[in-house]
């Protein structure tokens, strides 16, 4: 059997100081009171919005079947999210660029497994381990219950949903179903193009105006529960 190889992804990698001093837990603290949602690894709005998508498929899928694996669901989306964005919209900036950029560009294969997943430990490196908790203190996911806050899923129902349906992918069924098989092979240039440009399109690099009002509150001042949004602070 072949070993897998791979090197890590350079946007996983330490850049900087290791904070030799032990000032940056104090930073934090502050800096939480000047940006919302401070963090270091979580800086792609984007992913953001695959996390949010990637939370709502879950809990549709898991309606279907209720023993499918949430973080399975969730690796098998952001793999079809990231080429999405990079085959249509030519955007770099999400984490896994450089398995996607040498990634057949007719076939995609999208799995949990350890072959098809876009980065070395997706789980660890990716969206589910790096976004997660920012998205938790800024109340647009519950972290435990793997579910959206109710006014994540208005938001989610609002603004995205209304793209599939637009592009004739009513409630997103095609996708339910493909993230609930255990393995999947996309025709890149042919009958899996129009999903590709659909989700293209939920993630363009362009933030809609419809988008900024939510992400703002959310991301940048902290959500409800932080005392800028609030008007307290």
């Amino acid at each position: 059997m072949t070993p897998f190889l791979t090197e890590l992804d350079s946007r996983a990698h330490i850049k900087g100081s290791r904070d030799p001093l032990g000032i940056q837990s104090i930073w934090i603290g502050f800096g939480r009171y000047i940006i919302g949602n401070l963090t270091n690894a979580s800086n792609d709005i984007r992913s953001f919005t695959t996390l949010l998508l990637g939370y709502y498929f879950i809990e549709r899928c898991i309606g279907l079947e209720k023993d499918a694996s949430p973080l399975s669901i969730f690796l098998k989306w952001e793999q079809l999210a990231a080429y999405a964005r990079y085959f249509i919209n030519n955007d770099r900036s999400f984490r896994g660029i450089e398995r996607v950029e040498n990634s057949d560009r007719t076939k995609i294969f999208i799995s949990d497994t350890v072959q098809a997943q876009i980065l070395s430990n997706q789980k660890i490196y990716g969206i589910w381990g790096l976004y997660r908790i920012p998205a938790a203190n800024s109340d647009l996911i519950e972290l435990h219950s793997i579910t959206l806050t109710p006014r994540a899923r208005k938001f989610v129902e609002d603004i995205y949903i209304p793209i599939f349906i637009k592009n004739n992918f009513k409630n997103c069924d095609e996708i339910v179903n493909l993230l609930t098989r255990e393995k999947s092979l996309l025709d890149v240039q042919g009958k899996s193009r129009k999903l590709l440009n659909t989700i293209a399109d939920v993630l363009s690099i362009k933030i809609k105006p419809e988008e900024n009002k939510y992400y703002r509150e959310n991301i940048l001042y902290g959500g409800p529960y932080d005392a800028k949004f609030n008007g307290t602070c």
